[in-house]
């Protein structure tokens, strides 16, 4: 085929071409010709169409409001943020349409709060001007200004890298509204920040209320109505009692003491006989042991204490002491050491195989001495009671009970106890179940009672406050872990320091668990502005990990070398 055949043949095609597009191109503007023909016949379906299809297109190019007032998402960054969408992109809509479309913006949880608030009219009657003004409120910080601001001012960097921190000082900062804040406002503001005393706590209430109702307010105006509530205070305390002279200095914050009578008691003590006033007499703590005989003190009866070997009667000890001038007389501890926990687990070292043994009613078979049975008489609606045995809510009980199970486990190896828990551990089944008779004879000598569906004999491990014990050590009860994790975020301070006294129990396992818990420790101090921020989210969120990890203590064993590690 030569050069001429081919470039007719190719002439052909184009003109094919070009008239079958001519063609086409006619029939499309046929169609359009119609189209505008009818949309010109009907022109409120014309706008209709247009104005749904500005709707959608805006709907498209505006994200969802999600409230979180922790993280600055509030309805007027939201809103100020998108204004110009809405108002000039959207400038073919009226203001139903424009109120519509910010209300379908809204999430699920911000809209069922906004209907349920303008109940009983509907989202489509509220007018734009009103819609808006209900979302600033409704969706705006939790927290005051002034809470804002004082957050802003105690903002420091935990950790976090700087990047970071920077922006969390531009976020509080914004949030503060430290650019629109005048010279007085920042006056009241650190005023009131100063008044950290306890005394002062109505008072910086009272001019809190004064700043959110008028934040107009100046320093010397609210120093001065802060002055005349106090000075009507003062003046209320005049009328209701009268004047009294001032105390010297040395008896300023003293201990409140009884001091002597200057006369004679008009009759002897009812207690002892003697010449003096029955709240000084002294012979109630003068207890003897060994004098089994009444005796006869002027005119009195005194039924002598009987000899025991009750190990609760221990001498009291008193010394008088002298607090700024004032002298007051004061009884030393005589009770029970404390019990810890770390010595307990300390005898529990190289131990294989555990019993534990559960005492039945423990303060219960603890038999009372004659002469401190009056003092336990009870009143009933069948006459007056008196109880021989040491019964529960005495103050003085767990001190007492406590050393009782001391003096039974003394010179037992591998036993501890903890009131009417005993543990018993072995590194041999024989080793064990020989420690184990000698606990049981211990507990048969003192006239104990087990309740033996509490007891557990022969385990490898075994649950004891709070922990797993076993041969490798000690380690968090799981129970009690996935109790922690299910914890939900605290709402206030008190749910924080709750959540904190659990992680704290545990401390002894995480290393360095104070750095780890150092926003939460901020943010749960007495004058500290609960704000739940994201570092703290960051904080709560490692500390439940760290917990779910597996930590173990070993026992300590005295007989290994000790290596003291800093840092």
């Amino acid at each position: 085929m030569d050069a001429d055949t081919l470039r007719a043949i190719l002439s052909a095609q184009a003109a094919s071409q070009a008239a079958a597009q001519e063609k086409m191109l006619q029939a499309v503007m046929k169609e359009m010709r119609g189209l505008f023909s009818t949309m010109a016949s009907s022109p409120t379906t014309a706008h209709a169409t247009s104005a749904e299809f500005v709707t959608n297109s805006l709907s498209a190019r505006l994200p969802e409001f999600t409230h979180d007032p922790e993280n600055g998402c509030t309805f007027d960054v939201w809103y100020s943020r998108y204004e110009d969408i809405i108002t000039q992109d959207g400038a073919t809509l009226d203001d139903a349409a424009r109120a519509h479309l910010i209300v379908s913006k809204l999430d699920t949880a911000a809209y069922a709060r906004f209907t349920n608030h303008i109940l009983p009219r509907r989202a489509a009657e509220i007018p734009l001007a009103d819609t808006v003004k209900t979302l600033q409120e409704l969706f705006g910080h939790n927290t005051s200004v002034f809470a804002r601001r004082y957050a802003y001012l105690k903002t420091q960097c935990n950790g976090e890298s700087l990047r970071d921190y920077t922006g969390l000082v531009n976020r509080r900062h914004e949030m503060a509204e430290f650019n629109a804040i005048t010279a007085e406002q920042m006056k009241c503001l650190v005023w009131i920040c100063g008044l950290v005393a306890p005394e002062y706590a109505d008072i910086r209430t009272h001019a809190l209320r004064k700043l959110e109702s008028n934040p107009q307010t100046t320093l010397r105006e609210l120093s001065t109505e802060i002055q005349q509530l106090l000075d009507i205070r003062q003046d209320a305390k005049l009328l209701g009692s009268p004047p009294s002279p001032a105390a010297p200095l040395s008896e300023v914050n003293a201990v409140d003491v009884k001091k002597g009578h200057s006369k004679e008691p008009p009759s002897p003590c009812f207690r002892c006989g003697g010449p003096h006033w029955a709240k000084e007499c002294d012979f109630m703590e003068k207890r003897t042991s060994n004098l089994k005989k009444k005796r006869k003190r002027a005119n009195q009866v005194v039924i002598a204490a009987s000899t025991t070997n009750d190990i609760a009667l221990i001498k009291r000890i008193y010394r008088t002491v002298e607090i700024n001038g004032a002298s007051t007389r004061m009884r030393l501890d005589t009770g029970a050491d404390v019990t810890l926990l770390n010595d307990i687990f300390a005898k529990l070292n190289g131990g294989k195989y555990f019993s534990q043994l559960d005492l039945a009613e423990a303060y219960l078979q603890m038999e009372v001495d004659e002469e401190s049975r009056p003092l336990l008489t009870i009143n009933t609606h069948r006459g007056l009671y008196r109880l021989n045995r040491l019964p529960f809510g005495v103050k003085a009980a767990p001190a007492i009970f406590q050393q009782q199970m001391e003096t039974l486990t003394a010179g037992l190896d591998g036993t501890a106890a903890y009131l009417d828990d005993i543990i018993v551990t072995g590194k041999t089944i024989d080793e064990h179940n020989a420690r184990l008779e000698a606990v049981f004879k211990k507990i048969q000598d003192f006239g104990f009672r087990l309740r033996l569906e509490k007891c557990s004999l022969l385990r490898t491990e075994i649950r004891y406050f709070g922990f797993i014990i076993d041969a490798d050590g000690r380690r968090p009860d799981p129970a009690k872990v996935d109790a922690i994790q299910r914890m939900p975020v605290p709402k206030d301070v008190s749910q924080l320091r709750a959540f904190l006294g659990l992680v704290n129990f545990y401390g002894t396992f995480v290393r360095e668990l104070h750095n780890l818990r150092a926003p939460l420790d901020a943010l749960a101090k007495k004058d500290a502005a609960y704000m739940w921020s994201s570092e703290c989210q960051s904080c709560f969120d490692r500390i439940k990990k760290t917990l779910k990890s597996d930590l173990l203590l070993a026992h300590y064993d005295p007989t290994l070398p000790l290596i003291a590690r800093r840092g």
